[in-house]
């Protein structure tokens, strides 16, 4: 293993770790403004996962072992997190519920495409599960190669103080 691959580490926990925060802060906002307390609890736990890995990078930057478990555990977190959200999601997909957020505009719009009720249903239901499960699929790849990068990055660069 090279210096360079792992030296990255730290600017990737600073950007992600700070884009995280700040993004969830903003849903935060709005969840608190609309009395969505789903939203509020996510976006709570999100806060969480960034702070996480920023306090993990400063463990790593401190040379403090505790970092290769902070880290890898802050995007395994996120994971979890976003997985639970999205499988509830899935799950109870109400298609006359579904229909209610969308404006009228996009309503006529998805309606042109089909030819009756049954379609339209089906066809609203297939966006709203196609959605989650693409949310899962992203966030375990991305999230999930993350934490192993963290958790391999950390334990170089704490076996290698000099670097």
């Amino acid at each position: 293993m090279t210096k360079n691959k792992y030296q990255s580490i730290y600017k990737t926990t600073n950007i992600n770790g700070k884009s995280i925060s700040i993004f969830s802060a903003l849903i935060l906002l709005s969840a608190i403004f609309s009395y969505n307390w789903v939203g509020i609890l996510i976006s709570t736990l999100i806060i969480c996962s960034g702070l996480t890995e920023l306090y993990g990078r400063k463990l790593l930057m401190a040379k403090n072992p505790l970092a290769a478990i902070l880290l890898p555990a802050s995007q395994f977190g996120l994971v979890l997190i976003i997985w639970i959200y999205s499988t509830i999601q899935y799950m109870a997909f109400d298609a006359v519920e579904a229909m209610t957020m969308l404006s009228p505009q996009s309503l006529d719009m998805v309606r042109l495409m089909v030819a009756n009720e049954e379609e339209f249903v089906s066809l609203v239901g297939t966006i709203w599960h196609t959605t989650y499960i693409v949310a899962m699929l992203v966030t375990a790849v991305y999230q999930g190669g993350l934490g192993i990068y963290y958790y391999k990055g950390s334990r170089y660069l704490l076996a290698n103080p000099e670097e």
